[in-house]
């Protein structure tokens, strides 16, 4: 298993407990799931950032192929990050 690997799989981690901080502040929102929440968010973004760097930099000589694992992770993240942008109904 090489870094990028495990790479990946830490940022599929870290969206798990951003979901899981989503999820407990969805059902019972208080300050505490919110900094939590806010935290693994900003933690996940930093990653997910230099991922992004890593594969989109224009200034290596290096061509990096992007295979399909790591665009299913993407669509998975974005698809996730989207998800947990639905409002929260009143009556919750």
């Amino acid at each position: 298993m090489t870094w990028y690997e495990l790479y990946l799989y830490w940022l599929f981690v870290l969206k798990m407990i951003e979901m899981y901080f989503w999820a407990k502040n969805y059902l019972y929102p208080n300050d505490e799931s919110a900094y939590y929440l806010h935290l693994s968010d900003r933690v996940f973004a930093v990653f997910l950032g230099l991922l992004m760097i890593y594969l989109f930099n224009p200034f290596t000589k290096k061509h990096i192929y992007v295979d399909h694992e790591t665009k299913e992770y993407l669509f998975t993240f974005a698809t996730l990050t989207l998800f947990y942008l639905i409002p929260r109904p009143s009556f919750l």
